[in-house]
């Protein structure tokens, strides 16, 4: 398999995620594509009425990392406002029996501020504590997020919930890829800056190709 190729595949393999940390390079939080697109396609089905649902993932093995793989949608009976929302519970403990047979379990909350900016409300806040300090769910450092805005100019706000204290995470820009050699081989529909975190996966998933190919002909 050529380097072009295992380029292409891993395009095509997984979407760029979106990265936060905080202030201090404690936390960090790996958002999929794939999620964060279907949250924008709840807000915007909802528009002009809020909506939400709950984050489900997994932790790094250093507990660094929480990787937010899927959401949920707005529960059944739900309610939604234009200024409020409440999240009904119906049916979330079937979906998350199911995503712990796959390693995955409850991370926190999203929901929307239809046509307004992202930051949390104080209701927002006591809300969060209140989950982290919830024995029976188990999830001391619940994550919030919160998408604001419509359609073409969204924007997203991360927080994180540690020790009754309200963390900020921002996100992350990577720099670009600027040798010329792998640059030439990376899809022009690869957004600007997002280059490197390609090209140094692919290069992971050649090497283990590589090794494997190797091991197969002795």
């Amino acid at each position: 398999m050529g380097f072009s190729k295992v380029i292409y595949w891993w395009i095509k393999k997984k979407m760029d995620n979106l990265l936060f940390q905080d202030n201090s390079r404690i936390y960090n939080i790996n958002l999929s594509r794939e999620a964060y697109e279907q949250m924008l396609h709840y807000c915007n089905e909802s528009n002009p009425y809020e909506t939400g649902g709950i984050l489900i993932g997994n932790y790094s093995l250093d507990q660094t990392t929480a990787n937010i793989l899927q959401i949920t949608p707005p529960p059944k009976n739900s309610k939604h406002a234009k200024c409020k929302f409440y999240r009904s519970s119906s049916g979330l403990k079937k979906i998350l029996d199911a995503a712990w047979n796959q390693g995955q379990y409850y991370l926190g909350e999203w929901h929307y501020h239809p046509n307004a900016l992202s930051f949390p409300s104080s209701t927002d806040k006591t809300q969060m504590m209140n989950l982290s300090q919830n024995k029976q769910l188990n999830c001391p450092e619940p994550i919030l997020i919160i998408i604001g805005g419509y359609k073409d100019n969204w924007n997203i706000n991360v927080r994180l919930y540690v020790n009754n204290q309200e963390i900020t995470m921002n996100k992350q820009e990577k720099p670009a890829f600027k040798d010329e050699r792998i640059t030439k081989l990376i899809p022009r529909s690869i957004p600007r800056g997002q280059e490197t975190d390609f090209v140094v996966k692919a290069l992971e998933f050649y090497n283990r190709h590589l090794q494997r190919q190797r091991s197969q002909e002795r």
